[in-house]
């Protein structure tokens, strides 16, 4: 969350990539974003909207709107509306 703060972002992420923090299964990500890879696995998208409400765990505009010694607020779109 420091590095959110400084506007310091990772190299190897997009802004606010919600699968640092929120768990994924390994197979359905090999899986795809389709799905049919993996028989019974379900699709990373079917996986995100059950699970998130979104298309895929990432948001875009990220700003810190409050933040303390132990919380920390931010608003951010999504590719669809709020998880």
């Amino acid at each position: 969350w420091n590095r959110l703060c400084d506007n310091v972002l990772p190299e190897k992420t997009m802004p606010f990539d919600l699968l640092t923090v929120l768990p994924t299964r390994l197979d359905i990500e090999v899986n795809g974003f389709n799905g049919g890879v993996l028989n019974g696995v379900p699709s990373a998208y079917h996986w995100y909207t059950e699970r998130y409400g979104v298309k895929w765990p990432c948001g875009y505009d990220l700003n810190i709107s409050s933040q303390g010694d132990n919380f920390i607020q931010v608003d951010f779109d999504t590719p669809w509306c709020q998880p």
